[in-house]
């Protein structure tokens, strides 16, 4: 028999009135960036706190460089801890803080790619854009399936990447996913 104690609402997850047609949480800097006319939208990537780039292996560093650098067709947001790379395109805005979910709110913002901390999943929810989790530790590996089977995004292997296997994920997620 299953019992709820009188003083216990099981509400579940919210989101807090997320809405794509409010982007004015954005400073002029942020949104002239996400609105170039060029751009079919902004991707927007971010690893948390935790993950230090300088200390990220160079063939990992490399594959997303160059793959970044191949999407000119869109602007993208790299929340970078470390040293920023200096053979980045124009295109890419390299930042050790962002407004995180004012992005994922904006309504040029297409794709967010990420460890899969249950923060981030959440906020890629709530803002209803597509995700793709390379999962480095903790919990993130079973974001990343939960996402999988809900199908909003898709996942990279931080051992076998690849500009190739980046290139490929993307383009499938940017033509494949959508919210329901």
């Amino acid at each position: 028999m299953f019992l709820l104690a009188s003083d216990l609402i099981i509400v579940g997850s919210n989101c807090k009135s997320a809405s794509k047609s409010i982007d004015s949480r954005l400073s002029k800097e942020w949104k002239t960036f996400v609105e170039d006319s060029k751009s079919k939208g902004t991707i927007y990537i971010a690893f948390g706190t935790a993950i230090h780039w300088d200390g990220a292996p160079q063939h990992v560093i490399d594959a997303f460089i160059d793959a970044i650098n191949e999407l000119e067709e869109y602007r993208i947001i790299f929340s970078w801890n470390g040293e920023f790379p200096k053979n980045a395109k124009s295109h890419v805005k390299f930042t050790k803080w962002a407004p995180q979910m004012a992005i994922l709110l904006h309504p040029k913002t297409v794709l967010f790619i990420t460890h899969g901390g249950l923060k981030s999943l959440k906020e890629s929810l709530c803002a209803e854009i597509p995700v793709i989790l390379m999962p480095m530790f903790a919990e993130q590996a079973h974001n990343s399936k939960y996402a999988l089977k809900l199908g909003i995004g898709g996942i990279l292997n931080k051992f076998e990447l690849t500009k190739e296997k980046f290139l490929t994920t993307i383009q499938k997620v940017l033509i494949n996913y959508t919210f329901f």
